[in-house]
């Protein structure tokens, strides 16, 4: 079927075609004018889309469309949409029409961008993906080729919701698999897995990627440095290597700060990147003290760390002189049995989704900055209690270490090592404990004596110190008290876990 050309008049006379503007994977754009005079951009199925046997049903993504947009119209930073007509039997959809051009254009005409130009488009576009997110909707498709830059403004928009889709957050729903390779995450390249708000994080992350380190030729074609999520995983799988380059190998003027976001924002797994874009993009700020700039997961009941687990409760028990070890034994054991096969047991598992865990690190980024650090290294623990659900037992395994969230344990890292002078920190404790001759998840008693004295967390009779001046005690003190309530001890964990998450 041939495209429609110049001056062909649609809804007797409403709209006049004037040229074609593009075509993409299910429709074909013109450019038309309406009867008032407006330039209006109309989109429709193209002819590959109308020789299919479902034709018809297909015609629903253009209705679909049409419907979501109508949701996100008081946005900015998202494509207007006008109208919905029907011109014999092709579903029309009537838009603003953008006068501009696609990122993807600019990068591949100018080459990467300036890191400053680059971050307010990616935050415009961060901001339509949390308008379109709080309206249950998923873009699924965030790309250079679908972000238009106005002509003669520095405003960029975000098109083609055509693929996008209603969700749940994280439930396993089943979606169409439509999707661009290198920008999709892998939970896309299955029907029916979880998504989430993290799914288009992924996109962002490497739209950016792609704004900051430019096209290559190859051959005939220009493409993007971007492996695809598959590969990605079968590289890891087999390999144990992961094929994207970091941005900052190939340009070498991107910040660290926006490197360490762009592989965050990136990671394979979807728990493990920022669960929302507003996280992801406090990621690409520094953190200043007193700014809302903190992702905020806030949980409701949270309790202070004394209320949780009261640090002197076995020491009580211990010196009541009245108590019967049998009768203490057949407590512990029936509760130590119940922790070991609770997740076995068939009313273990909820089947109702279970919301993302919120906290605010408002608090913690206040008090890092008073150079509180006692008080924040209270408040590190109970937010690291609160994301592995252990605050009623008050204290982590090795298992719960190894499965921190990566974007989680990056953030607290990252306010430490800012407010302290890089003096504290998990990263800091890991060099010490490497520095030691100790082996990363490997738990070594003797050696974790030796870096208790080292740090001052303990004197000749293996006490704590009394903290008189928090900023006179030894490099690698705080955090103490995470890794004083991590079974065995907390350092070679968390050391191996910052590897793990590729924090610095």
């Amino acid at each position: 079927m041939s495209y429609w050309q110049k001056g062909k008049i649609l809804q007797n006379g409403q709209y006049t075609i004037e040229k074609f503007l593009g075509e993409g994977g299910f429709g074909v754009t013109y450019l038309a004018r309406d009867s008032g005079g407006r330039q209006v951009a109309i989109k429709t199925s193209n002819s590959q889309v109308q020789l299919q046997l479902n034709f018809q049903q297909l015609q629903q993504y253009f209705m679909d469309e049409a419907k979501r947009l109508k949701q996100l119209e008081h946005c900015p930073y998202v494509v207007n949409c006008y109208d919905l007509i029907q011109e014999g039997q092709l579903c029309c959809l009537v838009m603003e029409y953008i006068d501009g051009e696609s990122l993807a254009s600019l990068v591949r005409r100018e080459g990467s961008l300036q890191e400053s130009d680059a971050l307010d488009y990616i935050r415009q576009i961060g901001q339509a993906l949390t308008v379109a997110h709080s309206q249950g909707l998923l873009h699924r498709d965030v790309k250079p080729e679908n972000i238009i830059l106005r002509k003669d403004k520095a405003e960029v928009v975000l098109i083609d919701f055509g693929i996008s889709r209603e969700f749940t957050f994280n439930v396993r729903q089943t979606h169409t698999q439509f999707l661009t390779d290198g920008f999709a995450p892998i939970e896309q390249y299955g029907r029916k897995q979880k998504r989430g708000d993290y799914t288009d994080v992924y996109a962002l992350a490497a739209t950016l990627y792609v704004l900051l380190t430019g096209y290559v030729q190859k051959g005939m074609t220009v493409s993007n440095h971007l492996p695809t999520a598959t590969d990605r995983y079968y590289d890891l799988r087999h390999s144990k290597s992961d094929p994207l380059i970091r941005p900052q190998k190939i340009n070498g003027k991107i910040s660290n700060r926006v490197n360490q976001a762009i592989i965050q924002g990136m990671a394979l797994e979807p728990q493990d990147r920022p669960q929302s874009v507003k996280q992801w993009l406090a990621l690409l700020h520094s953190p200043n003290p007193g700014m809302s700039g903190a992702p905020t997961r806030a949980i409701p009941g949270l309790k202070p760390l004394s209320k949780i687990i009261p640090t002197n409760a076995f020491t009580r028990i211990l010196s009541n002189r009245s108590f019967n070890p049998w009768v203490i034994g057949g407590i512990v054991l029936p509760l130590i049995l119940l922790y070991i096969y609770a997740p076995y047991l068939p009313s273990y598992h909820k089947s109702s989704p279970v919301a993302p865990v919120e906290i605010d690190y408002g608090t913690l980024e206040k008090l890092l900055s008073s150079e509180k650090f006692s008080e924040a290294d209270e408040e590190t623990l109970r937010i690291m209690l609160l994301l592995t659900y252990r605050q009623k037992k008050g204290w982590l395994d090795a298992k719960d270490v190894r499965k921190f969230p990566c974007f989680e344990l990056s953030y607290i890292e990252r306010l430490w090592s800012q407010y302290s002078d890089q003096r504290f920190g998990f990263s800091v404790q890991k060099q010490i404990w490497i520095e030691l001759g100790g082996e990363l998840g490997v738990h070594d008693q003797d050696l974790a004596e030796h870096f208790s004295a080292t740090v001052g967390w303990s004197s000749g009779n293996n006490q704590p110190q009394n903290i008189i001046n928090e900023l006179s005690v030894p490099s690698g003190y705080f955090p103490f008290k995470v890794s004083n309530r991590i079974w065995e001890f907390g350092a070679p964990y968390l050391g191996e876990r910052l590897g793990a998450c590729e924090v610095p």
